[in-house]
């Protein structure tokens, strides 16, 4: 014989009722090791980069996904992404990183220069969102705003926690060109994705080994804009 407990059902949908946002969040926390096939996870987990591309129909260029695993934690890597106006600093071929707005805490317009091979100097403008994702995700997302030429640019960089003082990332990206000669330099430009990624973990190791009170202010910056409340732009 069953026997119910009215209170304890009560209970569940009080439960429920006041926190709803966070059963769902728990629902729904991610893992970016799951995005992966086991041929994938195995190369990844053993030090590799893996690339996956997708072609889209009329589009010169792919769209493109990069993961590896990187010898430190996510808030540090991720700290010196946001610090946009430095990329100029160390990303191959960026003459210019600006940031011309700022729409609240967490979200930039950053006017970039970029010096393109075989190509006119390109000038764009992109807007940067800061957000954190359940599973412990820090995530910083770009749409194209204008540009000179380029018609679409929008993508991610998303990193989490992996083991001991590592984290995993994935970097994805699409850029639709303007120039005539985009086929052309397709080879070239999935070569600056991975250029792009290599330098930021120079970038993150030079600052964890050669300038920790620097990364230090790169952090605070990062943590008081996640702690604000942001106004909704």
């Amino acid at each position: 014989m069953v026997t119910y407990r009215p209170f304890l059902v009560i209970a569940w949908v009080l439960a429920c009722a006041i926190f709803p946002k966070h059963i769902a969040q728990a629902a729904k926390t991610q893992d970016l090791l799951d995005e992966l096939n086991p041929a994938q996870l195995a190369i990844v987990r053993d030090g590799g980069r893996v690339m996956i591309t997708s072609t889209t129909s009329g589009q010169p260029w792919p769209s493109v996904k990069v993961y590896q695993i990187i010898a430190a934690l996510p808030e540090p890597v991720i700290a010196v992404f946001f610090d946009y106006e430095t990329a100029h600093t160390y990303v191959p071929h960026v003459l210019q990183s600006t940031i011309t707005k700022r729409v609240n805490s967490r979200i930039c317009d950053i006017y970039y220069r970029m010096s393109i091979p075989l190509m006119p100097e390109e000038k764009y403008t992109v807007r940067n969102s800061l957000r954190t994702l359940p599973g412990g995700i820090y995530e910083i997302d770009w749409k194209l705003l204008q540009a000179t030429t380029t018609r679409i640019s929008e993508g991610s960089f998303r990193i989490q926690a992996y083991g001991k003082k590592q984290s995993i990332f994935c970097y994805s990206n699409l850029v639709v060109p303007g120039s005539r000669m985009a086929i052309v330099l397709r080879g070239l430009a999935l070569e600056q994705v991975q250029k792009n990624i290599d330098a930021l973990i120079t970038q993150v190791d030079k600052q964890i080994n050669q300038n920790p009170q620097s990364l230090q202010h790169q952090i605070a910056v990062l943590r008081k804009a996640l702690a604000e409340v942001p106004n909704h732009p």
